[in-house]
């Protein structure tokens, strides 16, 4: 009869975040760095950091604590106001490595504050840096008494795409006159980036 060996299983001994969020709390990119045993994130100014409960992933059977309590992945709530140390234990209880979490209030958001489409009644305009153009074509010879020119809008609202989470000035829908130039100013998510476009309608000769 042939019994079989039993390989006994070893316990792990890393002691590292595989993974880190907030849940939904914090918007955008967490920061896991690895070297510098530093977690970090960013959030809204009036995002409520007194009371998070993070959720996480560490190393095979290793434990987290803070201030000596057993944490759990997304049911223990701390408070982020200042940054948070959590202590990882390795499986067998051989290697002890403490992290810094922190979540930054910078204004939340992206700074994305860009106009990705412009049209007006159908017509294109074209994008170039913070100008926004068409050039629309005469209708017949231009000049005095000759009855040519090009039919510019001079009361239509135009159709405008902007970064997620941008604002407009003024409204995207309010009819504007496109025989003169016209200004526009787009503040980002984050409520701290902007950029200011103008749009420019001219008439090419017939």
């Amino acid at each position: 009869m042939n019994f079989g060996s039993c390989e006994e299983k070893k316990p792990g001994t890393e002691a590292d975040f595989e993974a880190f969020t907030f849940a939904g709390v914090v918007e955008g990119t967490v920061s896991i760095n690895i070297d510098s045993r530093s977690i970090t994130a960013e959030a809204k100014t009036e995002t409520n950091l007194a009371t998070i409960a993070p959720v996480f992933a560490v190393s095979k059977g290793a434990q987290v604590t803070v201030g000596g309590t057993l944490q759990k992945s997304g049911v223990t709530k701390n408070n982020f106001e200042s940054s948070v140390e959590y202590v990882v234990i390795s499986e067998d209880a051989q290697t002890t490595k403490t992290w810094t979490v922190s979540i930054n209030k910078n204004g939340g958001g992206t700074g994305n504050c860009e106009i990705l489409s412009f049209s007006v009644l159908g017509v294109q305009y074209q994008i170039s840096g913070d100008q926004i153009m068409h050039m629309y074509t005469a209708v017949g010879p231009i000049g005095p008494g000759l009855g040519g020119g090009c039919d510019i809008p001079t009361s239509a609202v135009p159709v405008i795409i902007i970064s997620d989470g941008a604002t407009i000035e003024p409204s995207a829908d309010t009819p504007q006159n496109f025989q003169i130039p016209i200004t526009y100013r787009v503040t980002a998510e984050d409520g701290t980036t902007v950029k200011t476009y103008t749009v420019r309608t001219d008439c090419s000769p017939f």
